[in-house]
């Protein structure tokens, strides 16, 4: 049986891919809480390595929110990223 997810009340079923990338994301997700909980280091958030984890973070959601809202919204690039993206649940 194929992996599913329940998104907005509908069955999804998971590409090759997708199951790739959700996985590595749940992988990230844990070891990254687990770090957390293990490494406590008070200079860390005032440091250049977490200074560019935070600008590289806010940097990413940003990036992402606005190329999300320009493939919804403009139809030139909706048509653009259709080639490479499915578009159907945007």
């Amino acid at each position: 049986m194929r992996d599913a997810i329940l998104t907005f009340g509908r069955k999804h079923e998971l590409m090759g891919s997708e199951r790739k990338v959700l996985g590595a994301l749940v992988i990230l997700l844990a070891v990254l809480w687990l770090g957390f909980l293990v490494h406590r280091a008070p200079r860390f958030p005032g440091s250049l390595a977490g200074g560019l984890l935070a600008i590289s973070g806010a940097t990413l959601m940003v990036v992402f929110s606005l190329a999300y809202m320009a493939a919804k919204r403009i139809p030139a690039v909706r048509q653009r990223a259709t080639k490479y993206i499915s578009t159907g649940q945007l």
